[in-house]
């Protein structure tokens, strides 16, 4: 039963040495095979494209982001203004419902306008 183990042994022994002796004929084959054609050079001009069109890509992404919520945040800050509005005005005119809409509409334009004009100066 030893004997055996040490054959095992030595077999798997040669045959990890030859898979060594293999690959390192083969890294050198590789080398020079990347060195004569130019494969490193290539490598690097591929990668340089892709880190410039995943940069695109992200800034891209990043614009459009910032514009939705540019535009969510004047959407409902203004309803919200709007609907306070609403409310105080309803205490000043209780029977007259076309006057507490305008006010509602009017604060909430004017609310709007304001918002665009002082974030669109931040996000330039």
């Amino acid at each position: 039963m030893l004997a055996l183990k040490q054959k095992v042994l030595d077999e798997l022994e040669e045959y990890y040495g030859a898979i060594t002796t293999a690959t390192r004929f083969s890294d050198e084959v590789t080398a020079d095979g990347e060195r004569l054609l130019g494969l490193g050079n290539l490598y690097d001009a591929v990668i340089d494209r892709l880190e410039a069109v995943s940069f695109e890509i992200t800034t891209r992404y990043q614009k459009r982001t910032t514009l939705l919520q540019f535009w969510l945040t004047v959407v409902f800050g203004a309803t919200e203004i709007g609907f306070i509005a609403s409310s105080i005005a309803t205490w000043y005119y209780r029977s007259e419902i076309w006057a507490v809409l305008a006010w509602t509409v009017g604060v909430s334009f004017v609310t709007g306008l304001g918002l665009v004009a002082v974030l669109r100066g931040r996000m330039e």
